[in-house]
């Protein structure tokens, strides 16, 4: 189909590609972007910051396992998304980034709002595209998410300058292709064999424990099959939460520094452990050569570089989880596995929470996130910032679905939970979504508000304030003798205020009745809502690997096991 200019073609790519939505902030160079957009049927979210697009793309992807698209100015607002970018990289999460570019002209000429948009974002994504003619656009833009979705996902950007954009073009894909891209290596399909020697030796085992990777949610429905048929014991990385829903049978929780007593001394007892589609991160497994220490390794993973780079595998097969195990369903021996019927490792406990001292004062978190199971109602979806908030909502609070769990896994990254919030309120519209923030990632993002009321996007948000880092404030406890630098956050705003600033319904909930009562009003509420929560400033989070131990050393709060 003929279009006005490159611009107009990139958009008619996107909606071609099944692209609904853009997370967006405007600038001059990205002019002829913006002027296209106000005659498509492409909606536009406006974030408050470059920084909270890249976020709600991010959200959005994660959220739907299609690509997110954000979208920036040159030189500032290209920059501001570098931070959103490497958190969807080291996550695996399809995301387009397309900025917009000073001039082909200007290029080089530290022209106003200019920066080497490429060179600063090689690093942090899988790919940095600029088509340079209008006829380039529109393949780009397919070569970008096709990029961006294939093997293990990431982010890809699409540098426009600002003539290129306003430049006759078209999107039936007619001039030059130059800028066609190789994704990085991944395997195309499973090797049978390999899959067979994998089974042999799972065969073999009187202890086998399966972990459960962020790659493995697009395959969940397999992934539950292939556990019940084979009555085998599953934990699940962070990322990997919801993959198999809590309260499956022998399912363990969460593995690693913060996971659950269960799925840890699991990996200490385990003589076989299969991992689909998780990377064993440092958080997960501590001490490489302290982990799983009588396991026979085996991995599963679409990225054959992650294959044995953390840790001694027998069995490595490169391939997509939902491809291996539809090769396994087909090879599995038929009768009982040889470890019998039920799994032999426990499901955890929910843990009840302490009792509140008498006349009020700052509850426990472990209160806060017992209320808060009384009054979610499914669907819902969790979306968390960083921090002691984010280690108990995985802990405590049940995941019922994969894609229901939204975080910041290997960045780490403060202040991404309302943005993302967003996004995945934006992809479901229809569905409760609840972010769990703390008081210092909120403050990084809290202009978003804005966004949420705008944009008619009804997020509930739950603010645990303990006045700190919490998250610094235990490890300089446990780790640093107590002494706190720089983790007080005295200085917070007041959140209920802020956030009716904003129009956006608040409350503040100082006993466990309130809580509840304040909690069922805010998902009532028709738009977004705020629920502040003064928390105790010196609780932590139980159980806990130190850095640098293994599930041998696994730290619990006192009277625990």
């Amino acid at each position: 189909m003929a279009a006005a200019n490159g611009a107009r073609a990139l958009l008619d790519t996107l909606a071609a590609h099944g692209v609904d939505v853009i997370f967006g902030y405007p600038g001059g160079a990205a002019l002829p972007l913006y002027d296209a957009l106000y005659a498509s049927s492409l909606r536009h979210v406006l974030v408050r910051h470059e920084q909270g697009a890249a976020h709600a793309a991010d959200g959005y992807a994660r959220a739907t396992g299609r690509v997110g698209v954000a979208l920036s100015t040159s030189g500032p607002g290209a920059t501001n998304l570098v931070t959103g970018l490497l958190t969807a990289h080291m996550d695996g999460v399809p995301l387009l980034a397309i900025t917009g570019q000073v001039a082909t002209s200007a290029i080089g000429t530290d022209a106003f709002q200019e920066a080497d948009t490429l060179g600063i974002m090689l690093p942090v994504t899988k790919a940095a595209l600029q088509p340079r003619t209008a006829a380039e656009v529109a393949q780009a833009t397919r070569d970008a998410i096709r990029v961006a979705t294939s093997g293990r996902p990431g982010p890809v950007v699409l540098d426009l300058p600002k003539d290129v954009a306003a430049g006759a073009g078209s999107s039936d894909g007619e001039g030059p292709p130059p800028l066609r891209l190789r994704p990085r290596l991944h395997a195309s399909r499973p090797d049978e064999g390999a899959i067979r020697d994998l089974l042999a030796g799972l065969w073999a085992a009187k202890r086998p424990l399966v972990l459960v990777g962020h790659g493995a949610a697009g395959a969940a429905p397999a992934v539950r099959r292939f556990l019940e048929r084979l009555a085998l014991p599953s934990m699940s990385t962070l990322l990997g939460l919801g993959t198999v829903p809590d309260g499956f049978p022998g399912y363990l929780g969460m593995i690693g520094m913060h996971g659950t007593v269960e799925a840890n001394r699991a990996t200490l007892e385990a003589d076989f452990l299969l991992s689909l589609g998780a990377r064993f991160d440092d958080r997960a497994v501590g001490d490489p050569s302290r982990f799983a220490p009588r396991a026979t390794i085996a991995h599963v993973d679409i990225e054959p570089a992650q294959l044995g780079k953390t840790l001694a595998t027998r069995y490595p097969v490169a391939a997509d989880v939902g491809a291996f195990l539809r090769v396994v369903e087909r090879l599995l021996p038929h009768g009982e596995p040889p470890w019998g019927p039920r799994p032999w490792a426990e499901a955890p406990p929910r843990p009840e929470p302490p009792p509140e001292p008498e006349g009020g004062g700052p509850l426990s978190a472990l209160t806060v996130f017992a209320r808060l199971r009384r009054v979610l109602r499914p669907p819902y979806r969790i979306v968390t910032d960083v921090g002691q908030h984010q280690m108990w909502a995985a802990l405590h609070l049940p995941v019922l679905r994969a894609r229901d769990f939204i975080t910041s896994g290997g960045l780490g990254t403060m202040g991404f939970g309302l943005p993302a919030a967003l996004g995945v309120q934006a992809a479901f519209p229809q569905e409760t979504v609840w972010l769990i923030t703390g008081d210092g990632s909120f403050v990084m993002a809290e202009h978003e508000l804005a966004t949420a009321v705008t944009e008619r996007l009804p997020v509930r948000i739950v603010v645990l304030d303990n006045r700190g880092l919490g998250m610094v404030r235990q490890w300089q406890e446990l780790f640093y003798g107590g002494r706190y630098s720089h983790v007080d956050l005295g200085g917070v705003p007041d959140f209920v205020r802020l956030a009716e600033a904003y129009g956006v319904k608040a409350f503040r909930s100082l006993d466990a009745d309130a809580l509840e009562r304040d909690l069922a009003a805010a998902q009532a509420v028709d738009g977004p809502a705020l629920v502040h929560v003064p928390c105790r400033q010196e609780e932590n989070v139980y159980p806990m690997i130190p850095p640098g131990g293994s599930a041998a050393d696994l730290m619990v709060a006192p009277g625990s096991d």
